[in-house]
């Protein structure tokens, strides 16, 4: 790593340099070894102080994504707390109001209608069909397949659950990574997935060299991850801010898909965070496909080019040595 391009906070640290110190004694498993960080990793928070952590949490690389208000107006339109109001709701509301509408916000008001009717299956049931006895894969079947899945079929991407990943169609680019955990506090934790997050961060690396190491495209680039556990849904999103480390940063709301109809837990929530992580992933194909300009890209051919600084870095080899449950922990610092 060239420490004129590491990131340096206005303390004057090198975030690079204080990670590798860290890191370079230590026996287990951790981010830092890959030069991650992650906003719930009480560890990496311990090596910086309150004002540098708000620092390294808190830099924008990119605007936060603005829902249409189209989009806003009908997910409030179908909050409400009765099934056969819903259901007549969901038959006749929706193609009346975009008559008038065209493109991709169809597409996406289409996506929150046909949500809500994968649901209204399972409220409509004379008991409440979440319990502790449901295994995995019957959210994933019953629940997240109808929220999350049907959300990327008019982006060209492919959601391949078998290896956990949104892939571009007829390309070997990945804009995404998704894990599902029976246990919220055991195993696999909402707050944290070490194996996600590295593949998080394999994931951006590729897309980084796909654009030659264009620093102020890099800043740009996102990739977003799925955590889901029964009915409960966390996002991550991960960029590099700066230097040569990688962020991820985790939302700290957590919604839920009720088993009953009700304005106490609404399905906005969870599709909010869904249709998020979409244009995210919509910004970032967007700049790594771009289309060529054929009227200067030959300009200034000599055959001769600067190789790009390479912002990406090799890692530790990872200790075989698992961490204890307890370095993670719930932040939230602003």
């Amino acid at each position: 790593m060239d420490p004129r391009y590491m990131w340096t906070l206005t303390s004057g640290r090198k975030v690079e340099k204080v990670i590798y110190e860290f890191a370079k004694n230590l026996s287990r498993e951790s981010y830092l070894h890959s030069f991650i960080i992650n906003d719930a990793d009480v560890e990496t928070l311990s090596l910086f102080s309150l004002e540098e952590w708000k620092e390294i949490k808190n830099i924008k690389t990119t605007d936060k994504p603005i829902l249409d208000p189209c989009f806003k107006n009908l997910l409030k339109k179908y909050t409400i707390n009765d099934v056969k109001a819903l259901r007549s709701l969901l038959l006749n509301h929706l193609y009346p109001m975009v008559k008038n509408i065209i493109g991709t916000f169809i597409s996406v008001l289409i996506i929150i209608n046909n949500a809500y009717r994968g649901l209204l299956r399972l409220w409509g049931m004379d008991k409440n069909p979440f319990d502790s006895l449901k295994l995995e894969g019957w959210f994933e079947m019953n629940v997240w397949s109808r929220i999350i899945d049907p959300a990327f079929d008019d982006l060209n991407v492919d959601l391949i659950r078998e290896e956990g990943v949104f892939r571009l169609r007829k390309s070997h680019l990945t804009f995404g990574a998704i894990e599902a955990g029976r246990k919220l506090n055991g195993t696999k934790y909402m707050s944290d997935s070490l194996e996600m997050s590295k593949k998080l961060k394999d994931m951006l690396d590729k897309l980084i060299r796909e654009c030659k190491m264009d620093k102020d495209l890099v800043k740009k680039l996102k990739v977003v991850g799925f955590l889901h556990g029964a009915n409960r849904l966390q996002i991550l999103t991960v960029d590099h801010p700066k230097g040569y480390i990688t962020r991820i940063n985790r939302n700290n709301n957590i919604p839920e898909v009720a088993g009953r109809i009700t304005n106490a837990k609404p399905l906005a929530l969870v599709l909010k965070e869904v249709l998020y992580a979409r244009s995210i992933i919509i910004e970032t194909i967007n700049m790594i496909c771009r289309d060529l300009n054929v009227e200067t890209f030959l300009d200034d051919d000599d055959g001769f080019h600067t190789p790009p600084i390479n912002i990406t870095t090799t890692t530790f080899t990872t200790p075989k040595k698992s961490r204890p449950k307890n370095m993670v922990n719930e932040i939230n610092q602003n």
